[in-house]
């Protein structure tokens, strides 16, 4: 829900970086599945193109995860191939990069550095009135009965859910 506000806010096309779509295991087609990625925006540092562009890596840490914890030499080879394209691709006008994951120490701490990812910012769950205004938002496009004592009744009892968990409850 977050990643689709603010791709709408800025006008921005999404590009979903799924890391469990990149691997391969033939040798160097996960580098080329990650380069065609990229190549998507049609951009880079030096053009001007005015179309802009939103950059998902959900759970970054399968892509570039902690080089002390890397096992394999694909992992390095993607981590380090992906860094290049983010250096060869960000500008910070027209594209963007947004990165989740649930375990900050498992990232690789190149990515981290400014010009990668510039801020790191914590979200949490929601609090009750976030997750009765989830509700309300989400249950306008489904049809429902629900009356807003009811509404109120399951944010209070959804403690810990996650916008995500919310939007899956109310497609349930």
């Amino acid at each position: 829900m977050l990643i689709n506000a603010i791709a709408h806010e800025i006008s921005a096309t999404i590009i979903r970086i799924n890391p469990s779509d990149i691997y391969s295991r033939h040798y160097g087609e996960s580098e080329t599945k990650l380069k065609h990625l990229f190549a998507q925006t049609n951009i880079t540092k030096n053009n001007n193109l005015k179309k802009k562009h939103l950059l998902i890596v959900e759970n970054i840490e399968s892509l570039c995860p902690n080089q002390e914890r890397i096992t394999q030499q694909l992992e390095r080879r993607l981590t380090t191939t992906f860094i290049e394209l983010l250096d060869r691709y960000l500008d910070g006008k027209n594209i963007f990069l947004i990165a989740t994951t649930n375990r900050l120490d498992s990232v690789d701490t190149d990515i981290r550095r400014p010009g990668r990812i510039d801020e790191e910012i914590e979200i949490g769950v929601p609090n009750q009135q976030d997750r009765l205004e989830i509700l309300q938002i989400k249950l306008q496009t489904i049809s429902n009965d629900l009356n807003e004592e009811q509404l109120k009744l399951i944010a209070e009892r959804t403690h810990g859910f996650s916008g995500s968990d919310l939007e899956n409850l109310c497609r349930k």
